[in-house]
């Protein structure tokens, strides 16, 4: 059997690209092997458009879809002005997972669980922390945590890291159209994404280190 070694070696493949006729299949490796799965998604997956949810799925404004995408979490919304996004599904602060995989409806903003920092449907930080009227932290201390006073640091800077997300027709002909969306984002689609902004990228934040 085919290694590792050679699934990105050329002549591995020569004779799948024969005429039907004379052709073979793939290696049995690309149907069982974890290190060419891990491949697929980097090469494949990775790179292009995956399908990620049904748009009736996502119909409403604060439909939510947290899907897989070669290997990353993203999230799928319609914002509270019927415009569809898709961000990483990672926290700007710390870097934890915003929301668990699956459906929801959001009502105003994602709220991270670790420091409850929260962003609007369209990406925009909004507090760091925002507190809320059920928050367990007294009204005295929410000071140690917010973030407003720290030098050189703008909300602005540090919105949900956005993915080219789009919606079309299935290739089973169903009006249900199926959304699709790309984990790989480059910089000019940040900047296009951002209001000609590279503010998304990714700097180092000023933080307070909490325990």
């Amino acid at each position: 059997m085919i290694g590792p070694s050679r699934f990105t070696d050329e002549e591995t493949y020569r004779a799948t690209r024969l005429p039907v006729d004379l052709a073979s299949t793939l290696t049995p490796a690309a149907y069982t092997s974890d290190e060419f799965f891990d491949l697929e998604r980097e090469r494949v997956f990775g790179r292009g458009w995956v399908g990620a949810a049904c748009a009736s799925e996502v119909a409403e404004a604060g439909d939510t879809v947290v899907a897989e995408l070669a290997g990353r979490s993203a999230i799928v919304v319609r914002g509270q002005d019927g415009v569809l996004r898709a961000f990483e599904n990672v926290c700007r602060h710390r870097g934890s997972r915003l929301l668990e995989p699956g459906r929801c409806r959001l009502a105003k903003h994602i709220k991270c669980p670790y420091h409850s920092w929260a962003y609007a449907l369209d990406g925009r930080l909004l507090g760091t922390p925002l507190f809320t009227a059920d928050s367990e932290v007294p009204v005295d201390q929410r000071g140690i945590f917010d973030m407003e006073d720290v030098r050189d640091f703008d909300k602005a800077d540090y919105g949900l890291l956005p993915l080219p997300v789009e919606a079309g027709r299935s290739k089973c002909g169903s009006s249900n159209h199926a959304l699709s969306a790309s984990r790989r984002t480059t910089p000019r689609t940040l900047r296009k994404l951002n209001g000609g902004s590279n503010s998304f990228g990714s700097s180092s934040i000023p933080m307070r280190d909490f325990a």
